[in-house]
């Protein structure tokens, strides 16, 4: 049995002030789970570089704050609750647009490695 708290991992802090914190998955174990699940955080006025993942179908589900989302040129603006699909091959970023740290759920497959890579 695999169990891990989100506050026991070490984040992957990028330069753009997004942190994640990748609870299942080839960097985090099991090795045999076909997804990576991860939490991920922004801080105020930052967000995610813009990129696309050729082969991964990604999710977020809002757990903290508001964002706006780009994918693809089309922009949605998303709340505590929400949940959005990212197509494989779709430019996407991720912007806090609130006054505290915006936090949300990743999940992706196939799972996902730093490098960018998938298995």
């Amino acid at each position: 049995m695999h169990v891990k708290n989100f506050t026991q991992v070490a984040g992957m802090i990028s330069n753009d002030g997004e942190t994640a914190y990748e609870l299942l998955g080839h960097t985090a174990g099991p090795s045999r789970v076909r997804f990576s699940l991860a939490v991920i955080e922004i801080k105020p006025g930052k967000e995610s570089r813009s990129h696309l993942h050729p082969e991964i179908e990604e999710s977020y589900f809002l757990l903290n704050g508001c964002a706006r989302l780009t994918i693809d040129g089309e922009t949605k603006f998303l709340n505590s609750g929400d949940c959005v699909v990212i197509h494989p091959n779709q430019r996407h970023q991720i912007f806090n647009e609130g006054r505290e740290i915006l936090r949300f759920i990743a999940v992706c497959t196939p799972p996902w490695f730093p490098d960018g890579s998938t298995f």
